[in-house]
């Protein structure tokens, strides 16, 4: 869905275009890391409610892998083309917003440095695929044909960072039709 805030999650589809869920998710799952080795190292310690024992690190344990699959359903592989549609339809709609979306998206791809290559490789995808729809978007909005140089560029970043990912692939199918 698009709104004034931005992009989120694809409605039906998973795909969190700009990550910012994926970073929630990633946050959420490093913050459970941290508590389940607290309690580890606190087991049988009494807390407010109750006592650190193996069912509450059970229940920590539980959350870890929960976030983990919500993770995984945004790194995996998605039908690019209802995706570039929903991103396309948000350019007609909103094409100022979409631009400052690329925009922060592109700086933020630059400062990112993150251990997880799988995430910076989803950035560079959606900067990819953000860059395609200007680019067949922008005869109707006044803009030039570098947005594929520039998609081109950052899916090529994307593949040293995350070869198998058929998001990249059908993207590059995308920018090749286009040509």
């Amino acid at each position: 869905k698009f709104d004034k805030d931005g992009v989120r999650i694809l409605a039906g589809m998973d795909y969190d275009l700009g990550g910012e869920s994926a970073n929630y998710f990633r946050a959420t799952l490093g913050n459970l890391q941290t508590a389940e080795r607290l309690a580890q190292s606190n087991k049988g310690r009494r807390i407010t409610g109750g006592v650190i024992d193996d069912s509450y690190i059970a229940d920590l344990q539980a959350a870890q892998q929960h976030t983990r699959r919500n993770l995984d359903r945004i790194y995996a592989d998605h039908n690019i083309a209802e995706v570039y549609t929903q991103v396309t339809k948000a350019l007609s709609s909103h094409p100022d917003q979409m631009r400052k979306f690329g925009e922060n998206l592109a700086e933020y791809s630059k400062v990112l440095t993150d251990t997880d290559p799988k995430y910076k490789a989803k950035i560079l995808r959606d900067l990819a695929l953000v860059h395609v729809a200007f680019g067949d978007k922008e005869p109707s909005i006044g803009g030039s044909r570098e947005h594929y140089v520039n998609a081109q560029k950052y899916l090529d970043s994307s593949r040293l960072l995350d070869e198998t990912s058929t998001d990249r692939a059908q993207i590059e199918r995308l920018i090749l039709r286009a040509r």
